[in-house]
């Protein structure tokens, strides 16, 4: 038989308990440089780049962001397909208009800077080239339902990267 829990609430913040729609799907890196505040920022990369864009969003956190979904490699197929049904979860759920794909300098998904000998142009061609992958793998499935944008986050913030 289950004893009966202690509950202790460690936070008091109620939200709205009306359930709708989202403006976006934000595939971003599970890397939590994007999700705290770091230094003198008062607010998360993330939290800054929602409020410039005025999104109600729902994450789909991946390592690497979009960098899965750019793969080609058969090893990757189940993680693919399962990214690819999280974010149709998402799509059903929240009806986002958009579905904004990431990625980021430095990212350990990729092996880090040093993957690329250090060279920002390697890396930047890399990050680009995922994107537009990542972009057409979800335009064929998802295109139909949403705009798809792609980002480059980066240690200054955030790029649109418009094909």
């Amino acid at each position: 038989m289950m004893p009966v829990p202690r509950r202790v609430r460690i936070v008091n913040h109620s939200i709205d308990p009306r359930h709708g729609d989202a403006d976006a799907c934000l595939n971003v890196c599970i890397d939590w440089r994007w999700w705290n505040p770091i230094g003198k920022n008062l607010r998360s990369t993330i939290e800054e780049f929602r409020i410039a864009k005025n999104w109600r969003f729902v994450p789909i956190d991946e390592a690497g962001g979009a960098k899965l979904l750019a793969s080609d490699d058969p090893a990757d197929v189940p993680r693919k397909n399962a990214l690819l049904q999280r974010i149709e979860q998402e799509l059903g759920l929240h009806h986002p208009g958009i579905l904004a794909l990431s990625v980021h300098r430095d990212c350990g998904a990729y092996g880090y800077f040093k993957a690329f000998d250090n060279d920002h142009e390697q890396e930047d061609n890399r990050l680009i080239g995922d994107l537009y992958k990542a972009k057409q793998v979800c335009e064929q499935r998802f295109g139909s339902r949403v705009r798809i944008e792609c980002y480059i986050f980066d240690a200054e913030g955030v790029e649109d990267i418009i094909f």
